[in-house]
């Protein structure tokens, strides 16, 4: 009876090792994380980590992030500015240095620039609700920012896709501010990335 014991323990122990490996990426939270500045003029953030799709087309690596985000401003302070900035810092990702393309406010196709005003985006109408008493608006950034990579061959492609998908740790790092009379002091939210097919 020992023995059976001891090899159904062992069996569920190897079982929990090979299921979790040392090193797998880890799944990315749908749960937003969010700045709380309170702060005059603060833009606070809420953004949940990102997932990039990646795919092969012939020799070139494709890697599609469909970014979404909310800012939420006083509504005294957006009242009072004249824009609000939100940008992008993929330097400390896998995908800095690769062109990209997205739609500009004109729905033509922008490559390798990205318009941080978002009074040149396109953007669903402004909400508006109830915060500790506060009225505070709400604006909803979402757009595909599709990045590319032409290789020699369609294997390498493929390697570098996997190379992607098997990445544990990769980030991006959102800020945003209002402008009034000036650039007020940005805040920032750092989110996962996580790559899949």
């Amino acid at each position: 009876m020992k023995k059976l014991l001891y090899l159904v323990t062992a069996t569920l122990l190897f079982a929990s090792c090979e299921s979790a490996k040392l090193g797998d990426p880890k799944p990315v939270s749908n749960k937003p994380h969010t700045t709380n500045s309170t702060a005059p003029n603060a833009v606070n953030l809420s953004i949940a980590d990102h997932v990039v799709k990646t795919s092969v087309s012939h020799d070139t690596l494709y890697l599609s992030l469909n970014e979404k985000a909310d800012l939420i401003i006083s509504q005294d302070d957006y009242n009072k500015a004249s824009a609000v900035h939100f940008k992008e810092d993929f330097s400390a990702s896998g995908l800095s240095g690769l062109h990209f393309s997205t739609l500009n406010g004109d729905g033509d196709i922008a490559y390798d620039y990205i318009d941080d005003n978002l009074n040149n985006v396109n953007l669903p109408a402004a909400t508006t609700a109830i915060v500790n008493g506060k009225t505070v608006v709400k604006l909803h950034v979402e757009r595909t920012i599709v990045f590319f990579k032409a290789y020699q061959s369609q294997q390498l492609a493929v390697q570098a896709q996997t190379g992607y998908i098997n990445k544990n740790k990769d980030m991006i790092t959102f800020s945003s501010y209002i402008f009034d009379d000036k650039d007020n002091a940005a805040v920032s939210l750092t989110v996962g990335l996580s790559y899949t097919k």
